[in-house]
């Protein structure tokens, strides 16, 4: 049997004889082309429905047109491909998309190199981009994805090129660089100015994009596989699409598969190991401490209270963190890791001196911390103090500092030697991303790993099943672990 298979633009459709697929194929495409999609149940609503913590349900990547036909993303085109195939079908396939500007595909590699020296692998993973129609690109923190981003823009210099990603911090950062070697626009967190060719997006400002770029490249995709984000980037319908991340796989959700069905198949891939090989970033130890903490006498069901509780102001917990962080050298430069600003106030009331890094916040949102003696009166924060303790952090000015995530991605500190994890974070992705500070190679200082601590919270069942989690994500990275408990 014969199926059509007929591209336009990002999307394809699936159709025999004109119409809809017979059922038996149809159905094993359907299953294909869709995912369990896992929804975390709080705990408030737990106690009204009692049902599970985790809610599981079938996510369609698919639809039909008015005859039925299957219809889906572009970038699943080998994945049909190799279902039919393997199910005896013959694929004829047939691409009516409009031919692109070919100005905006015309590639200039002397305008790449009068801005910058290709580290290992780069000029691979650039062209990589440049002759593929969409892909991922996969590489650990550190290789200079940033870096790359910038070369496409130069590399292609009559391309529009639509830059995104979910962290506004991150989106600031990019831009920035970016301005240092195209002229660039930036829409989203606080901004709305687009480029005459590059413009940099917040994922919460692409509803705002014409979605008329040529070439559209989204930095830590992963964190843009969900429902809003994912239906925003699908408006590109001609665009070329790459997707740049780190950890391709590990969401909570399993919306993994939609990096697949937006971008297509990996064009680049660089693993940790190999980076280190050719001394793109250091090896990362893990130092695994569990100092003796008394375990609350109330632990509370409601997720928010029990994080509260066990750690954002757990004073035991804060105070043996603490004690860990004040180990290190005065001129050893430290960054404590956290997840919420909470957490940070009450962890930094344990470190005086240290400077505290977070999220936009007016002076007056934190007048019940200023209460209670934790922070002072301004304590407030916006874009400009965040880039002033970056910078000096930067210089080593500032050697030790307390941050919530707005620093745990997008951000470079070569010199940084200790990376501290008190978060307690189970994620798969942020026990790559988080670790990836600490990765950097600098010639100013002899850096012979990165020095990743985190605790093992044995004093708590719970918060002891997390630091398994992410022994086994440290793992899978090829990490060396040291100092976790024998007897455990």
């Amino acid at each position: 049997m014969q199926v059509l298979v007929r591209r336009y633009g990002n999307l394809i459709e699936l159709s025999s004889a004109g119409g809809p697929l017979p059922a038996d194929l149809d159905a094993l495409l359907c299953a294909q082309l869709s995912y369990a999609h896992k929804r975390y149940v709080h705990s408030s609503e737990r106690s009204q429905t009692g049902g599970s913590a985790v809610e599981v349900t079938r996510k369609a990547l698919f639809d039909r047109d008015e005859k039925g036909r299957l219809c889906t993303c572009a970038g699943f085109l080998r994945r049909v491909q190799r279902v039919l195939k393997e199910s005896g079908c013959e694929a004829a396939y047939q691409d009516k998309t409009p031919p692109a500007r070919l100005e905006a595909l015309r590639s200039d590699m002397d305008n790449v190199r009068r801005h910058f020296q290709f580290r290992p692998r780069q000029d691979e993973a650039l062209q990589a981009i440049l002759s593929h129609r969409s892909g991922v690109v996969e590489a650990p923190t550190g290789f200079g994805k940033m870096v790359l981003l910038t070369m496409v823009c130069l590399a292609l210099p009559e391309a529009k090129i639509d830059v995104t990603t979910d962290s506004v911090s991150v989106v600031e950062n990019l831009e920035e660089f970016l301005a240092r070697h195209v002229k660039v626009g930036r829409v989203g967190g606080g901004a709305c100015k687009t480029g005459e060719r590059v413009t940099v997006y917040t994922a919460d400002s692409l509803h705002r994009s014409p979605c008329d770029a040529d070439i559209v490249l989204v930095d830590e995709a992963h964190e843009l596989m969900a429902d809003q984000a994912a239906s925003r980037l699908q408006r590109y319908r001609f665009a070329r699409m790459f997707g740049f991340t780190a950890s391709p796989e590990g969401r909570f959700d399993g919306s993994d598969v939609r990096m697949e069905a937006l971008f297509g198949e990996t064009i680049f891939q660089l693993s940790y190991q190999e980076a280190v090989k050719l001394g793109l970033v250091v090896p990362i130890m893990v130092d695994w401490r569990d100092p003796p903490i008394p375990r609350p006498s109330y632990v509370p069901t409601h997720d928010t209270e029990k994080k509260r509780r066990l750690i954002w102001a757990n004073e035991a917990r804060n105070k043996a963190v603490a004690e860990v962080a004040r180990s290190f050298a005065d001129d050893e430069q430290v960054l404590v890791l956290v997840d919420k600003v909470e957490h940070a106030i009450h962890l930094g009331a344990c470190l005086p001196g240290w400077a505290l890094v977070y999220g936009d916040r007016e002076d007056k949102e934190m007048d019940s911390y200023h209460k209670r003696g934790l922070v002072g009166e301004r304590a407030g924060m916006n874009k400009a103090k965040r880039r002033a303790i970056r910078d000096a952090f930067l210089k080593g000015d500032i050697k030790k500092v307390i941050a919530t995530g707005v620093w745990s991605r997008g951000v470079d500190f070569p010199e940084l030697q200790v990376l501290i994890r008190a978060d307690a974070d189970t994620s798969r992705i942020s026990s790559i991303q988080m670790p990836g500070r600490v990765s950097r190679i600098t010639k100013l200082i002899d850096k012979q790993v990165g020095l990743l601590v985190d605790f093992r919270d044995s004093f708590e069942p719970s918060l002891s099943r997390r630091a398994d989690q992410r022994r086994g994500h440290y793992a899978k990275m090829g990490w060396e672990q040291v100092s976790w408990p024998s007897s455990l």
